[in-house]
């Protein structure tokens, strides 16, 4: 497997400084490489999206089953939306 390098920008595509707006550059090494293809590395980007399980709760403490899975789902629904949209997710 092809190792990955990786660099994290602190501003957003457009240049300005954004919280949330980052973005990551990924270069992957082609399967090829070694066989004298002198291509290189071609960059992705990736979107971050930053989670914040503690807003999703509506209460200041869980004390029943059905709060439980309320956040469970809450939170579930998120995770999946943003790898849906590949994107990559930072939980704070």
């Amino acid at each position: 497997m092809a190792p990955k390098y990786n660099a994290h920008w602190a501003r957003s595509i457009n240049g300005g400084y954004a919280q949330g707006a980052q973005v990551e550059i990924s270069f992957e090494k082609e399967k090829n490489l070694g066989k004298g293809t002198g291509t290189e590395p071609k960059p992705t980007v990736k979107k971050q999206r930053i989670v914040e399980p503690a807003k999703m709760v509506k209460t200041s403490y869980i004390e029943t089953l059905e709060e439980v899975n309320s956040f469970i789902k809450t939170l579930r629904e998120e995770l999946e939306e943003a790898i849906a949209k590949d994107e990559r997710i930072k939980i704070r």
